[in-house]
């Protein structure tokens, strides 16, 4: 792997601050939040938009580092370093300060029914700006448990037919416990959960959950990031779970193409 430059910001935390700069599947992406909140400026400063040269958000991602946003295999399916962009810096769905790529890594040996490998990482062409509005998030040093809550947010559907929101979403949600989460994906779905966790909705939040257009869309802890939404059952009826693939899982894929040493 060739890279930019042998000064890398480290994954997830590194304080130091940088002045502002005004620069501005064949398995289709299914994803939303429904029932989510409106996010503002500066509450997910880890939070990537995905988008076409037409700068349409297609999918979600997270920024761990100055130069790295990890995603899902499946939202890179068909895309080149020529006809994609990655945004950060706005909660409006095609605001922010919009990125050109340098390269696009996808996790090899992918089966469509295994999500095991459904990871890709994106490497943009400049460097970051990093700022108060764009800062990478924090790597997991555990994996989530059933009970465990944490937050997700996107700019998917706001119901099952609805339409994309324009400004960021998030919701509060619960990892389940491994017998809900295999009975679902496995003996219902006949698909492969390995490396994942599944979600449902904490209680006390009547409708949140995830949606299509959410794909790739993180879920944190404070500013860790735990995973990345795999699949959201929004659209097959109330009371199943979400997968989110779990990146403590994958630090060392991460670390090994990134050449970043903490993650």
């Amino acid at each position: 792997m060739i890279l930019k430059s042998a000064v890398l910001l480290s994954l997830f935390a590194v304080a130091i601050a940088f002045p502002a700069l005004n620069e501005t599947l064949k398995d289709e992406p299914s994803g939303r939040v429904i029932g989510g909140n409106n996010a503002f400026n500066g509450q997910f400063p880890f939070v990537a938009s995905i988008r076409d040269t037409n700068n349409n958000h297609f999918c979600s991602g997270v920024l761990i580092s100055n130069e790295w946003v990890v995603t899902l295999r499946t939202c890179m399916q068909g895309r080149t370093t020529l006809n994609t962009r990655v945004a950060f810096g706005s909660v409006n769905r095609s605001g922010g300060w919009t990125y050109t790529i340098w390269n696009i890594f996808i996790r090899p040996n992918v089966d469509p029914r295994v999500t095991s490998n459904d990871i890709a990482l994106i490497q943009t062409w400049n460097f970051v700006t990093l700022d108060n509005l764009v800062w990478p998030a924090n790597s997991p040093s555990f994996r989530l448990s059933g009970g465990q809550t944490a937050t997700a947010m996107g700019w998917g559907n706001t119901a099952p037919n609805g339409s994309p929101a324009n400004t960021l979403q998030w919701t509060t949600l619960t990892v389940t416990d491994t017998n809900t989460c295999g009975n679902f994906f496995w003996n219902i779905m006949n698909f492969d959960w390995g490396n994942s966790f599944c979600t449902v909705t904490s209680p006390g939040a009547s409708v949140g959950r995830m949606c299509t257009g959410d794909d790739g869309a993180p879920l944190v802890i404070g500013n860790t990031v735990h995973g990345i939404l795999r699949f959201s059952s929004c659209g097959i009826g109330g009371g199943f779970p979400d997968l989110f693939l779990s990146l403590f899982d994958f630090r060392d894929w991460i670390r090994s193409t990134t050449g970043m040493c903490c993650f």
